[in-house]
């Protein structure tokens, strides 16, 4: 019988990468990377394991972005970074990031890492 117990927590390469002005967010991520671990920990040896992996999508063009590119670099010195990504075009729509994040939630391999820190077209 096929295991279709699936988890996909969605983190972020801050819960790694730490930035001034962002550490609630860097720290709930962190903290969702070391709760999936310990899920993955928990479950492994059960005869029907929940598959389940924390994954950093990649930079998308959400509220949130447009919220931290209307920052001030007084509050948030990277500001011009993500300003730089919008203009670039260089941030993927929140449809992209969903077909791959259901792409690697369906996929064979799914579960095999419990971080994925780069979102693939599969």
């Amino acid at each position: 019988m096929e295991n279709r117990k699936r988890v996909l927590n969605i983190s972020s390469g801050s819960a790694k990468y730490l930035l001034p002005s962002q550490s609630p967010y860097s720290t709930a991520k962190a903290g969702l990377d070391s709760f999936t671990k310990s899920i993955y920990l928990e479950q492994k040896e059960e005869p029907f394991p929940v598959k389940v992996a924390s994954v950093y999508p990649g930079v998308i063009d959400t509220k949130l972005q447009t919220e931290i590119r209307s920052t001030s670099k007084e509050k948030f010195p990277y500001v011009e970074l993500f300003n730089q990504l919008y203009v670039e075009g260089k941030l993927q729509t929140p449809l992209e990031t969903a077909e791959k994040l259901i792409q690697l939630l369906m996929s064979s391999d799914y579960g095999k890492e419990t971080l994925v820190e780069e979102l693939t077209q599969m």
